[in-house]
């Protein structure tokens, strides 16, 4: 077994719907204060706004979420990631909170001869993606809603690579 870094990237994430999504405008204050440089700024805080919300949005892997896990890890046990960086984030006026692109890091144990290729073979030989054994999701320390899912279920796909 060796260790390598896998980088998740998730394409415009939105909220689904397991949760109240914050509709009634009851939103996490530490929420607010991420987003208060874009209510002063707008698109000028950008940068700014997407590292406050990078530590609000959590991702995990799930290897027995793809149907050849046992190809490329060491374990079907989840993996929880490293890091997660916010590096966009857009209004698509259905929600209160923004739609993100983000990049998160794994470190994984995985088979002797795991590389970028053998990724790609693996996924071609199983007909999906690993990238849909990811999930990113929304956590916030102060949130009103004890039982709200911020999983982003909804998204234009997550690609995974390997980091060399």
């Amino acid at each position: 077994m060796k260790t390598a870094t896998l980088i998740a990237e998730l394409s415009a994430g939105v909220t689904g719907e397991a949760g109240p999504d914050f509709k009634d405008g009851n939103l996490p204050p530490s929420y607010e204060k991420a987003m208060d440089p874009y209510a002063k700024r707008g698109d000028k805080a950008g940068a700014k706004v997407c590292k406050n919300l990078s530590g609000m949005v959590k991702a995990v892997l799930f290897p027995e979420n793809f149907s050849r896990w046992n190809e490329i890890f060491s374990s079907s046990k989840e993996i929880q990631a490293e890091s997660v960086m916010v590096i966009g984030f857009e209004f698509d006026g259905e929600s209160n909170l923004p739609e993100i692109n983000a990049l998160a890091h794994f470190e994984v144990q995985v088979n002797d001869t795991f590389s970028e290729e053998v990724l790609r073979e693996v996924e071609e030989r199983a007909g999906e993606s690993l990238g849909e054994a990811v999930n990113f999701y929304w956590e916030f320390s102060d949130n009103p809603y004890k039982d709200w899912d911020g999983s982003l279920i909804n998204n234009s796909g997550i690609e995974v690579s390997v980091s060399d």
